[in-house]
């Protein structure tokens, strides 16, 4: 293959189409190298502003955290007492800055629950102040 270049003719062979390829490769790499961090430092940026702007970068609280799983566990134990082995229990959490804490306790179970094991749960509480629960019970057949 032949190019004019300037008025001289160049012979060009594969070698040196490899060669140039090669350059043009490690030139686009190189840009990459550098445009990749920059794009990088940008997204981290905005996340960290954004999360600052609207507040979201306060640590969870973690007050009540041993007395939630100590009241599952207590609730557990009810659940084993009255033979029942395999039942879920979820505990959801709402709180509100300044207001009342609320938990939803789940129970998922393939068994019916009798009128007095129902009341004795229903009657439970965890050691949380100012705490109201309400309860959901999941039956589901085989």
């Amino acid at each position: 293959m032949f190019r004019i270049t300037g008025g001289i003719i160049m012979m060009t062979t594969k070698r040196n189409l490899s060669i140039q390829l090669r350059k043009q490769t490690f030139e686009k790499a190189g840009e990459l190298a550098i445009l990749f961090p920059a794009i990088l430092i940008v997204i981290v940026l905005f996340t960290v502003l954004t999360l600052k702007a609207t507040g979201k970068d306060r640590p969870i609280s973690l007050d009540n955290t041993a007395a939630e799983t100590e009241y599952v566990d207590e609730l557990r134990e009810v659940l084993i007492d009255h033979h029942i082995k395999n039942a879920g229990i979820t505990l959801t959490k709402t709180s509100m800055t300044g207001e009342d804490t609320e938990y939803t306790v789940m129970i998922h179970t393939r068994r019916q629950l009798s009128q007095d094991l129902l009341q004795e749960l229903s009657s439970m509480r965890p050691d949380v102040a100012n705490a109201t629960v309400s309860f959901v019970f999941d039956h589901f057949a085989k």
